[in-house]
């Protein structure tokens, strides 16, 4: 009966966040161990042993084996993934980026590009008389001459 008291102070203790990691482990073994209950803890006992379970579960470390494994595959594919990285950038930079688009087709030739932009600027360039005609007022014409 005693016992039953002193875990009820410690019940309320522990719902008001003031109990020690000691008084939490002594909850955790009597609602643990507890056969018989009052029926205003009974409550509380599948909340501790959740916590006993997860506590469990907590404290089972990977073995060593198992680390190595995870630590050598993932780095085993950290490797191949830069690998494909590098390989695929220098693929694509050696690539000729530089082309024009001429009568539909591409093209990368570079002195048939020059040769079809000379004579689309022959076509479009203006000699100065023409210039002289269309851009200087007539008033000015009189005095560049």
């Amino acid at each position: 009966m005693k016992r039953v008291k002193n875990i009820k102070v410690l019940l309320d203790k522990y719902l008001e966040g003031e109990t020690s990691h000691t008084e939490e482990l002594e909850l955790r073994r009597f609602f643990a161990t507890a056969k018989h209950l009052p029926e205003d803890m009974a409550a509380y006992k599948p909340l501790f042993a959740y916590f006993d379970k997860e506590a469990m579960t907590e404290k089972q470390p990977h073995s060593a084996r198992r680390l190595y494994f995870r630590y050598t595959w993932s780095a085993i594919a950290a490797s191949i993934f830069l690998f494909l990285s590098i390989a695929g950038y220098n693929g694509y930079s050696h690539q000729s980026k530089d082309y024009v688009i001429i009568n539909g087709e591409k093209s990368t030739d570079v002195r048939l590009a020059k040769e079809q932009a000379r004579k689309a600027l022959a076509e479009v360039s203006f000699s100065q008389e023409d210039i002289a005609d269309d851009l200087i007022p007539q008033d000015m014409k009189e005095t560049v001459q």
